[in-house]
């Protein structure tokens, strides 16, 4: 199953609406998904579509509760579709669980000329550890095809924060031993 926008959105309004002092009951919202088929056929893996939620941020899970958080309420207050999409690249894949993952693939990608980043479409999938993460990408317009259609690209709109968040996570090498050191050194003799 391909999680998009809508599918997010519909859930949480599904969460929202089972919602007493704050929290839904979990059983609440499973039964309504289980006995209304346009909620089947809107979610058709709920287990999955909960689990990401929580791994977006947009929602807080324990065994019995359902809890939207600030972010969710955010999201769900927001009419435009289009901010909503830049709500969740900027706040859920460029900051909070899942941006790690994202900004590592992203690391890969290559900077042209133009300024613009790519990367090759055929090999996209294997820079992501959670492959659920690419299809939202690209429904949010985070990733873009090219118009030849054999890279992808990054958004021009969302460069300068991914940039932001690029440089706080510079990978530092790590210290080398003495052993290392000598040979390097043996190898530049």
């Amino acid at each position: 199953m391909q999680i998009k926008t809508h599918n997010i959105l519909d859930f949480l309004k599904l969460v929202k609406k089972y919602q007493k002092d704050g929290k839904s009951s979990r059983e609440h919202v499973i039964s309504s998904y289980n006995h209304e088929r346009i909620k089947q056929l809107a979610f058709p893996n709920y287990p999955e579509l909960e689990k990401f939620c929580n791994e977006m941020g947009v929602l807080n899970m324990t065994d019995k509760f359902l809890e939207l958080t600030n972010l969710g309420e955010k999201i769900l207050g927001t009419l435009d579709k289009e901010k909503i999409k830049e709500i969740f690249v900027l706040e859920c894949f460029l900051n909070g669980k899942l941006s790690k993952d994202v900004l590592q693939a992203v690391n890969n990608f290559h900077v042209n000329d133009d300024k613009t980043m790519s990367y090759p479409k055929k090999d996209l999938f294997g820079l992501f550890t959670e492959p659920k993460i690419l299809p939202i990408l690209r429904d949010t317009n985070f990733l873009k095809k090219d118009p030849n259609g054999e890279k992808v690209t990054i958004n021009q709109k969302f460069l300068s924060a991914l940039n932001i968040e690029l440089k706080k996570i510079v990978s530092k090498k790590p210290p080398k031993s003495q052993a290392e050191l000598e040979k390097e050194l043996e190898e530049e003799r």
